[in-house]
């Protein structure tokens, strides 16, 4: 849940920022986690884990896995495939042969 917020909040760029000097009132907000939808690839372990968590920060939950969660009370995305939640084809799998 750290990465999700560090990368939403682009916490390197205030990093830099802060070790140029820049005060805070001179730095514009940067958006908050509280209310983004949330997309996971996998409810596994980890992904039942990373969904408890964000949920405590109000975010809706979508998820794709290979089969449907029995009893998830998250928002299972079907049909996603190869094209993914995103949209974009993802890559090729080797043939075997």
């Amino acid at each position: 849940m750290g990465l999700v917020i560090a990368c939403m909040r682009n916490f390197r760029k205030l990093d830099q920022l802060c070790r140029d000097g820049v005060w805070r009132t001179a730095i514009t907000p940067p958006p908050n986690v509280s209310g983004k939808r949330l997309g996971i690839f996998g409810m596994g372990a980890i992904g039942e884990k990373l969904a408890t968590r964000a949920s405590s920060f109000r975010m809706p939950i979508g998820y794709h896995n290979r089969n449907p969660k029995a009893g998830s009370p998250y928002h299972g995305i079907a049909g996603a495939g190869r094209r993914g939640l995103s949209g974009q084809r993802g890559p090729r799998r080797a043939s075997g042969g």
